[in-house]
């Protein structure tokens, strides 16, 4: 898969976007990020053959509402790692590799919102978590049948619920 580059820069955001790498469960991480430092943490999780570019549009209102909003490139997209075997891409691997990102940011609690394979990621954190996520929201994709309720209907709900 070759790497797709879309520069923050180039966004009219009314912050200043900010790239970083992360060390996190034995792979490095790529994110961008927006918001204040101290703010409520939201990491997005992208869909299948997406990146966090496909957040690009919520990102900066996310910000505005008063949220440190954090989009990765997950694990084996654009400019993260891309390990080699299946294994390294089952659900408990990316769990735990969401999970790594927040304890880089210094946070034990966050918010999730995925879209299409990225939403049953952020299910499966949340489910797999439920002490470190603060509320989650999906878009565009079902989860397995479970009594593990969705925290809000809409993605500024998820995020007010507990802040």
């Amino acid at each position: 898969m070759s790497q797709v580059i879309h520069e923050p820069s180039v966004l009219e955001w009314p912050g200043e976007p900010v790239e970083t790498l992360h060390r996190v469960n034995g792979i490095t991480l790529h994110d961008v990020q927006l918001g204040a430092s101290d703010a409520p943490l939201v990491i997005l999780l992208h869909g299948f053959a997406d990146f966090w570019w496909g957040w690009r549009r919520q990102v900066d209102d996310l910000a505005a509402a008063g949220f440190r909003v954090v989009a990765p490139d997950q694990r084996g997209y654009n400019l993260s790692e891309k390990p080699i075997g299946l294994r390294s891409y089952d659900l408990d691997t990316l769990a735990a590799d969401i999970v790594a990102l927040a304890q880089a940011y210094g946070r034990e609690r966050f918010h999730l919102i995925g879209h299409d394979f990225g939403g049953l990621i952020a299910w499966w954190t949340a489910s797999r978590y439920p002490d470190r996520s603060s509320g989650w929201w999906r878009s565009t994709r079902s989860t397995p049948k479970s009594s593990f309720p969705t925290s809000a209907s809409t993605p500024a709900r998820c995020c007010e619920a507990s802040t």
